[in-house]
């Protein structure tokens, strides 16, 4: 694969990771740190969308990264694609 598009594809793959890290969050965690009496989670539809737009991403790095490490000629090649998908998953699961 050309190096280019590789490299392409890993800044893709680390924008996507961003992208996880601001939609997994719960939207009402501001609210629980303003008025302490609220319990977290008490507020219905706070996460739920943000998990299943987190999953998407978590499955189009995976994609993309296999993509690289099957068409990469070095063993060298497949580090990074691996630990995209190991911060993409800890990400995931993390949240």
């Amino acid at each position: 694969m050309h190096r280019y598009l590789r490299l392409c594809i890993h800044i893709a793959c680390a924008a996507g990771l961003l992208a996880m890290f601001l939609v997994s969050g719960d939207k009402y965690d501001v609210l629980y740190a303003m008025d302490p009496s609220l319990p977290a989670g008490s507020i219905e539809g706070g996460a739920s969308g943000g998990r299943m737009v987190a999953a998407g991403l978590f499955v189009a790095i995976v994609l993309a990264q296999a993509l690289v490490a099957v068409k990469a000629s070095r063993g060298r090649q497949r580090v990074v694609p691996a630990a995209l998908v190991l911060a993409a998953a800890l990400l995931l699961f993390a949240a």
